[in-house]
């Protein structure tokens, strides 16, 4: 292994799907069925009872979190290769209520209401009282809390359903 040659002047402060505080939480386990793959940190929605899908069109249910409790299967590059998925038929910890740590597909303010594509269940973010784009949907009651960003990149969301 060489040794390090370059220092990063901002680090990054999570994962993806872990929990930001230990404050007040609503967390549910959901069997997950998916067309698409199931990314921790995505948002998922309701399919029939007791199951999610990541991303759709109908009633939100929750965030996918805690991506170190799940057993990883790698990817097609090797069953040892780092993935933030899931496989289908499992079950997964779908966040309604707490604060989280999250990727965002854009720029990002404290205050911007947040959105998921439809098709995908990616997150992303826009000013509150915005128009929400084609193919997305809005998340009810969940807001970037914390750090702003000028490009796509981690932020901390509260939701509070």
């Amino acid at each position: 292994m060489p040794f390090q040659n370059t220092v990063r002047a901002e680090m990054a402060f999570g994962i993806p799907g872990e929990l930001a505080t230990s404050g007040p939480m609503r967390v549910a386990a959901w069997k997950i069925r998916s067309k698409k793959p199931n990314r921790i940190g995505y948002a998922y929605t309701y399919l029939s009872d007791g199951i999610a899908q990541v991303g759709g069109k109908g009633l939100f249910v929750g965030v996918l979190i805690h991506p170190k409790h799940y057993a990883s299967c790698g990817t097609a590059e090797g069953p040892l290769a780092p993935t933030f998925d899931i496989q289908n038929e499992g079950t997964g910890e779908l966040l309604t209520m707490g604060e989280i740590i999250i990727s965002l597909d854009c720029a990002a303010e404290v205050g911007h209401i947040v959105t998921y594509d439809t098709t995908t269940g990616a997150l992303s973010a826009v000013a509150a009282g915005g128009e929400i784009p084609t193919g997305k949907a809005q998340i009810p009651n969940a807001v970037v809390s914390r750090y702003s960003s000028t490009e796509a990149g981690l932020a901390v969301v509260t939701l509070t359903n």
